[in-house]
């Protein structure tokens, strides 16, 4: 079994995989969103078998897209990458907790195998 990991490993993980994201051109980012996020069950289904994902973390994406705004009318019509809404990395420092962290840590790990997936096919 792993051993707990800190507060301060799972922020380092957050931002190590966070700057990978970050560093991906925004077209690649906005293909995630249209061809997973949004995307058609066939498209979706297409990535998720790839990677053999579980639901959990598909629906994870996807409601973690819709809570900060990524799929919204506004984001749709954005051209701009410049954003309001905070990511998934955005936390508040203070009141974070090992379980929250872990779970957007996770998140964040299946979201850059996503983008790896659609960058590759």
């Amino acid at each position: 079994m792993q051993p707990a990991r800190s507060l301060q490993q799972l922020s380092d993980d957050i931002v190590a995989i966070a700057s990978q994201i970050i560093t991906m051109p925004q077209r690649l980012r906005n293909r995630e969103i249209s061809d997973f996020v949004r995307g058609t069950q066939l498209q979706r289904d297409t990535i998720v078998q790839g990677l053999a994902l579980t639901q959990p973390q598909v629906m994870g994406l996807i409601i973690e897209a819709q809570s900060v705004g990524t799929i919204g009318p506004a984001a749709a019509m954005a051209v701009a990458p410049t954003r309001t809404e905070p990511e998934l990395w955005d936390y508040d420092t203070k009141t974070a907790t090992v379980e929250d962290l872990t779970r957007r840590r996770d998140l964040l790990r299946v979201r850059l195998s996503v983008l790896e997936y659609l960058r590759s096919h």
